[in-house]
């Protein structure tokens, strides 16, 4: 038995130096590409410079799918792209030099590779990002020359300008066999010219005690040798990654430097960063819309590569050559909002008589927009809760479609979107003629700690977007026990069927119950009359609380009956 085994040993690292004996590049049919540039964009708005990447030296490895195709699905299952980009992806452990990109070759819209049943952008079984770009082009396979052999097809493109399919091969399963392909690739065609840089990109700004990824922009049509940064007041002063990640512990401008080296020349980059306190926070926190700007010192993220995301009315209704008069606005009982769409208008034309109605036509997106808060800092005091409140509207009226938000809070001041793990609202926007609705989300876990708060708008079909005013977070001083009572609150009808009314001084909050406690309807910021609906209600006992904003409360027992 040992020497059956030390036999079948010695056969497969023969194998292994065979390979390196005789080019594992020889053993593939290669056929040149074409020589035109060609930029391909993937979901998130990332650019790919497929010409630029084969003079840097880059091996590029394009799996050309397709959504409904079985065999494709396979690849993705069983996780062979990604263990390639674990070996020899960007943070390779083996080496650095291998692009995978994941093109769906048809042009399939969004909606169709992130479908519930089949999410392409997804590590199979998980809800991990994919560690490799996800393209919908259906313009690619030909603008590269690349021939269509069926689905899929896995074209792996050498630095010298020539491809390969290898999906029959079985290479992309076998690390072995792709560590020597890598490696007999023959050198680039390169361009004898140094390098060029271009202004580093990062967010906007950000807070203290913030991490930021910092991103080159570069040209460079030889190989790369080396990256070197510079940040002025950085908890780390220098960095040699092409990518790195950088922190500031104190407020301030700073410069930052960029800088890239060929084997032709050198190139420098250098911008201003801003960075904000995000040790004080001074309460409350509240912003509205009326400037027609953006609030300032939030910030908002798309996630989904197109090129919208929150934004002010003022700026869309001007775009669309709508005037907001003195009793027209699109914000809570005031004139501008935020708004993030998933129907994209590109026209407005006034419908019928009314100035104030019209008709749209646009484009239909997918959104998943992220508007994050800054870094607040509650404090641990027991006499005070704190408390985010807001107002949320559907900018179109419609009867049968509802785009939904939702509410993430992390700890510190962050904006990479795997931080915010507490979800602390899943809701809608209004549905027809019910226009604003103010909600109030409790904030005393987080206590004694550092947040930031994110609004998400995603979707994946066309609906009536999301408007959101009045945004507020404040510390409010907590209701006494023996609080008095509310003496201008009106509760009727007691015995219901349809609906209750609730007359109250203006600007109470309004709260039904059920008898276990549960909350089913809350108001804050209420006018001095509100119905709530309770025809979908199940009979029984219900309560309605009032609280003044001095504190006076006033609880009205009703009895729900269909």
């Amino acid at each position: 038995m040992r020497r059956i085994t030390t036999f079948c040993l010695t056969l497969c690292l023969g194998v292994l130096a065979l390979w390196g004996q005789s080019s594992v590049y020889n053993t593939f049919s290669w056929t040149p590409i074409s020589s035109a540039e060609y930029i391909a964009t993937d979901l998130k708005g990332n650019k790919h410079d497929i010409q630029q990447l084969l003079r840097q030296g880059k091996k590029i490895l394009i799996d050309f799918s397709a959504v409904w195709c079985g065999p494709c699905w396979a690849i993705h299952t069983n996780g062979y792209l990604e263990a390639l980009d674990k070996e020899f992806g960007p943070n390779g452990r083996q080496s650095q030099d291998l692009i995978i990109l994941w093109v769906e070759a048809q042009g399939a819209p969004e909606n169709k590779i992130r479908a519930n049943d089949r999410n392409w952008t997804l590590i199979s079984g998980t809800q991990e990002e994919v560690p490799y770009p996800v393209i919908s082009d259906k313009g690619l396979m030909a603008a590269l020359g690349i021939r269509l052999e069926g689905y899929p097809t896995v074209a792996f493109i050498s630095p010298g300008g020539e491809y390969a399919n290898i999906y029959g091969k079985g290479t992309i399963r076998n690390i072995a066999l792709m560590r020597e392909l890598l490696k007999s690739c023959p050198a680039p065609k390169e361009r004898p010219i140094p390098p060029t840089a271009s202004t580093p990109k990062a967010i906007k700004f950000a807070y203290t005690g913030e991490e930021i990824d910092w991103l080159p922009d570069y040209r460079s049509d030889s190989p790369i040798t080396s990256f070197a940064w510079e940040f002025e007041g950085a908890r780390t002063v220098t960095s040699s990654k092409e990518r790195p990640v950088v922190v500031w512990d104190n407020p301030g401008n700073y410069k930052v430097t960029f800088t890239i080296t060929n084997k032709y020349g050198t190139a420098t980059s250098e911008t201003e960063f801003k960075v904000y306190d995000g040790n004080r926070t001074d309460f409350p926190v509240k912003i509205d819309m009326e400037d027609g700007n953006f609030p300032s010192r939030w910030r908002t993220l798309r996630k989904d590569g197109d090129n919208y995301t929150w934004t002010n009315t003022k700026r869309e209704l001007e775009r669309l050559g709508i005037t907001v008069g003195e009793n027209f606005g699109y914000g809570y009982k005031s004139k501008n909002s935020l708004v993030s769409w998933s129907f994209y208008p590109t026209k407005a034309t006034p419908s019928g008589t009314d100035e104030n109605q019209f008709t749209f036509e646009g484009i239909e997106l997918y959104p998943n927009n992220w508007l994050i808060s800054p870094a607040i800092n509650i404090p641990n005091d027991d006499d005070i809760e704190p408390k985010l409140t807001f107002a949320v509207n559907s900018f179109f009226s419609t009867k049968n479609k509802k785009d939904k938000y939702r509410v993430y809070a992390a700890i510190g001041a962050t904006i990479k979107t795997s931080d915010f793990l507490f979800l602390l609202q899943d809701g809608y926007g209004s549905e027809k003629d019910q226009g604003w609705r103010v909600e109030s989300i409790d904030l005393s876990r987080f206590k004694g700690q550092r947040i930031s708060l994110a609004f998400v708008h995603k979707t994946l079909r066309e609906g009536p977007g999301i408007m959101l005013d009045d945004i507020e977070i404040s510390l409010n001083k907590k209701v006494a026990i023996n609080a008095p009572e509310a003496e201008n609150v009106k509760v009727y009808p007691t015995v219901a069927d349809q609906n209750i009314t609730v007359e109250c001084t203006e600007g109470a909050s309004i709260v039904l119950f059920d008898i276990q406690g549960r909350q089913i309807f809350r108001q804050e910021k209420a006018e001095s009359i509100v119905e709530i609906t309770t025809n979908e209600l199940s009979p029984g006992n219900y309560f309605v609380r009032v609280t003044e904003q001095e504190g006076a409360t006033k609880l009205v027992p009703i009895i729900v009956q269909h």
